[in-house]
């Protein structure tokens, strides 16, 4: 039509002008009022119109105005979100077009890091304002999980394109909040090691292939996607408004009176109580009378009930209600529908009696010097005769309504016995039944009618329109009254505000995420949940918001499925990506990660079992695999030699081994097994409190895989092994840590009951020795002692002949070629000879006493000085040795240590 051109063409020309809107323009006052008055009040009626081309161009006029103008439209842009955008995205009648183009807008929105900010510390932040990224953030997540859309009447396919659309946003949203607080993030793979080694510069050949790695803006110096916003420079820009602590602050206090409100909407003195214990409102009748004129969220039949309550104190917090309302030279009806605006009549007449009685002697405070009424009487029976009339004219269940006459006739007498003018009554009639006096609805009547389910398209498009029309009215009305406030708008500049707005939105953005990746198996849709999850932890990591970042871990860890129960056999390509997603945060938040790398270790030590499944390896290399009630696997008997590990019951045929094999066989490709491995490397570029946890989860994980009682997995002991080589330059305050961990699980591992895995212990621990025996030691030291330690808890721990006679000969290599290195370290070899002197074996004996010998005659004449402090040592060690007597039954004794065999303590030393 000829009508909706002229409107198409006059916003296209708006648009335009605001687009191409000079310096003068965006500042002039003018023109920014103009924008207020006129502009924001048309968009309001247009922004709901059902016309798409129309609807299109005023989310875009609304978006320039939001680049803009933004700081001068504070009160407008939060009845946008309020009224328009997030009410459709919330309503479920509105159409799948609507929802789309604003599901766009917000695209474009979230995408900037500075009015993402904004919006929060502006309107969640702000007593008065609505919770607008609160409730963007949960409509997202709604949306992303695929919430409502058969409600929409829409097609599967329609409803996977916005459950994408939702995730984008949700990404955007975390990504904005990764590059705000990026300079506090420091990347251990930029730092430089431990000096032996050039910082690795091979970010970009990540394993993951999650798409866009955070790498690019990860690094502390980079600056690329904030020319915009200028964020990067935000100590240069600091405003004097922006307060993190305030606005903190702020929030706190707005979450106590919306808790305060709920109570109160529920149970008024609840909500009292809990308000005035929190300090947020005063005790006197005044202080809460102006509470319930100002706050709009209160449940106004509730307000209506506590004000007619007959107790003291609600009277009097009633009286002090009335008497803050000026009626002086309002005519009576026009004061009755301003004093019943804010609160909506109890039901009980003695209720209403009290209201009225209140409401007729402050009418007549206000209007001192008018004749109509005698007295306070007059206005009294008068304001109730009203109240009988709306209720008699406007109700549906009265079916005789009220004449004139018989009103007239009705308030006969009431003026001091005398009438009140007859045209008065007629005029009052005539004002009544045209207009009756609204009471305050609550507000939530207009949402419930959207919630039932909608029948037929036709009948949703109707009450759509319905709906449409209403939002125009509420938008437009508050757009007119907000035109001429000047609110203050703070642009944001720091970057601690990310920590409350994740603290706020942690849980909508998880839930979203974990959906997604559960129940849908697009690529584009598990590629997004995977880089929302990676940002997540990358602001939970750098704010150390633990419990919020453990979550997130987990829920990684999760959908990996090789901690799961269901198998492995199930594993699809997004599970393949979500591996590669946990390796690249164990890789670039490793500094950060604490607790959480138990889930990580976990399911490295997994993966290593996947990659023998996927490469083949048969089951009589490892058992069958059944997982254990940790979610770990654990051994079952031998089975035959053609089984594969873990997943075909006895009867597989060969085809289902090959797919499974094929459906893991991923996790053993070439960049996963490379990645993996730069995790250990990496580790010695993790800080000083890092490296604990990492080494602490390790052994864990160790632990767990070696309790197996038929077949032990050795995967995480040689992992320990090798961080221990890698880390072992680090200065000696973080290595002593180290150890403190490791030479523990040394020594747990050194006595299990399986042979080998002792024996590749105490191996391990002769290689370690040696290398940190060429340290050498200053004098007074004790880092040597506390290292050899495990070797003496195994020899007096473990009985078996084998693993003792390794001990004593690893002990005898050190001291043969270490002799020159080794200081404190001597106490520790004496003890373990002392202990062997003891032993039933006659092999361990006699190496054990020819090494102390040779200590004693040669070592000690060339380095007397290093050796000195265990001299006492070695005087014990061989008045033990003066005492063994070898037992006729020695070949067949069992591998105990009878007392009869021991010396007694009164053995004079023998040297």
């Amino acid at each position: 039509s000829h009508e909706l051109r002229s409107k198409v063409l006059s916003l296209q020309l708006l648009l335009s002008i605001l687009q191409n809107a000079g310096p003068v323009f965006k500042t002039n006052e003018m023109f920014i009022n103009a924008i207020k008055q006129y502009l924001c009040v048309a968009l309001s009626k247009n922004g709901v119109s059902s016309v798409p081309e129309v609807f299109e161009l005023s989310l875009s006029i609304f978006l320039t105005l939001l680049s803009h103008f933004k700081t001068h439209l504070k009160m407008q842009i939060e009845v946008f979100f309020k009224e328009i955008f997030l009410y459709i995205l919330e309503t479920s009648t509105s159409s799948y077009d609507h929802k789309w183009m604003v599901i766009q807008t917000l695209t474009r929105i979230c995408a900037d890091a500075q009015g993402v900010v904004d919006i929060y510390v502006n309107y969640d932040c702000d007593l008065n304002a609505a919770n607008i990224f609160e409730r963007l953030v949960n409509d997202l997540s709604k949306i992303a999980q695929g919430r409502g859309g058969h409600e929409l009447g829409t097609t599967p396919v329609q409803e996977l394109t916005l459950r994408k659309k939702g995730l984008e946003c949700l990404v955007s949203i975390l990504k904005c909040m990764v590059e705000w607080s990026k300079d506090q993030y420091v990347n251990p793979n930029s730092q430089t090691s431990l000096g032996q080694e050039k910082p690795v510069e091979q970010d970009s050949s990540d394993s993951s292939k999650a798409p866009d790695p955070i790498h690019r803006y990860g690094s502390i110096n980079s600056l690329d996607s904030t020319a915009s916003s200028g964020i990067g420079s935000y100590s240069t820009q600091m405003s004097g408004t922006d307060n993190p602590e305030q606005f903190e602050v702020l929030k706190q206090q707005k979450e106590i009176i919306e808790q305060g409100i709920d109570l109160f909407n529920k149970k008024p003195k609840r909500g009292i109580q809990y308000l005035q214990e929190q300090g947020m409102l005063g005790t006197t009748p005044e202080d809460l009378a102006q509470f319930l004129h100002q706050e709009e969220r209160l449940d106004s039949t509730q307000v209506g009930e506590f004000l007619g309550d007959n107790e003291r104190f609600n009277k009097e917090v009633m009286y002090a209600y009335v008497d803050q309302m000026d009626f002086q030279g309002k005519d009576f009806v026009s004061a009755l529908r301003i004093f019943l605006e804010g609160f909506r009549l109890p039901g009980e007449a003695q209720k209403i009696d009290r209201l009225m009685e209140k409401f007729a002697a402050r009418y007549l405070e206000c209007n001192q010097g008018q004749t109509l009424f005698a007295s306070a009487d007059t206005a009294y029976v008068l304001a109730y005769s009203i109240i009988m009339l709306t209720t008699d004219l406007h109700s549906p269940q009265v079916k005789n309504k009220m004449t004139k006459e018989q009103y007239i006739k009705m308030n006969r007498g009431i003026n001091d016995s005398k009438d009140l003018p007859e045209e008065y009554l007629s005029a009052i009639y005539d004002e009544i039944a045209g207009k009756k006096i609204a009471m305050k609805e609550t507000k939530e009547l207009t949402l419930k009618s959207t919630k039932q389910s909608v029948a037929s398209e036709k009948q949703r498009r109707l009450l759509y329109n319905v709906e449409m029309e209403q939002m125009a009215k509420t938008a437009k009305a508050l757009m007119e009254a907000v035109s001429h406030v000047q609110a203050p708008f703070t642009s944001a500049t720091h970057l601690e505000h990310v920590r409350p707005m994740f603290k706020l939105a942690w849980t909508p953005f998880l839930a979203a995420f974990s959906v997604g990746l559960q129940d849908c198996d697009d690529t584009e849709v598990a590629s997004l949940c995977l880089e929302g999850i990676r940002f997540a932890i990358r602001i939970a990591c750098i704010f150390s918001i633990q419990l919020e970042r453990d979550a997130y871990v987990q829920a990684l860890a999760r959908f990996t499925l090789l901690t799961a129960s269901s198998g492995i056999s199930e594993m699809k390509q997004k599970n393949i990506d979500t591996i590669k997603t946990l390796i690249t945060v164990a890789h670039t938040d490793g500094n950060y990660l604490g607790n959480s790398w138990h889930e990580i270790m976990k399911c490295i030590s997994q993966l290593e079992l996947a990659q023998l499944i996927g490469t083949g390896v048969k089951a009589r290399y490892i058992s069958s695999t059944v997982r254990g009630k940790e979610g770990f696997i654990t051994s079952t008997k031998e089975q035959n030699s053609d089984e594969y590990l873990g997943l075909v019951g006895g009867t597989t045929d060969r085809k289902q081994i090959l797919s499974i094999q094929e459906s893991i066989g991923e996790t053993s490709s070439q960049s996963v097994v490379v990645a993996v491995d730069r995790i250990f490397t990496g580790s010695t570029r993790l800080d000083g409190n890092a490296i604990v946890d990492f080494v602490r989860w390790l052994c864990v994980v160790s632990m767990d895989e070696l309790a197996s009682p038929t077949h032990p997995r050795m995967f995480s002991l040689q992992k320990i092994v090798e961080i221990s080589y890698y880390n072992m330059g680090r200065i000696r305050l973080q290595w002593s840590r180290i150890w403190e961990v490791i030479g523990d699980h040394f020594n747990k591992v050194g006595c299990n009951s399986n042979e080998d895995v002792a024996i590749f212990a105490v191996d391990s621990l002769r290689q370690l020795s040696m290398k940190f025996l060429e340290k050498g030691e200053l004098a007074n030291f004790r880092f040597q002692k506390d290292f050899l330690r495990p070797f003496e808890h195994i020899m007096k721990k473990n009985r078996s002949p084998t693993i003792r006679d390794m001990v004593v000969r690893c002990i005898a290599q050190m001291v043969n070629s270490q002799a020159a290195n080794i200081r404190s370290g001597w106490k520790n070899i004496f003890s373990v000879f002392h202990l062997a002197a003891s032993d039933r074996d006659q092999g361990i004996v006699e190496l054990a006493f020819l090494t102390t010998g040779h200590s004693v005659t040669n070592v000690f004449e060339k380095h007397f000085a290093a050796t000195i402090d265990s001299f006492q040592d070695a005087v014990k060690c061989l008045s033990e040795f003066a005492s063994w007597r070898p037992s006729a039954s020695s070949a067949t004794a069992p591998n105990t240590c009878p007392t009869d065999l021991r010396p007694s303590k009164t053995t004079p030393a023998t040297t």
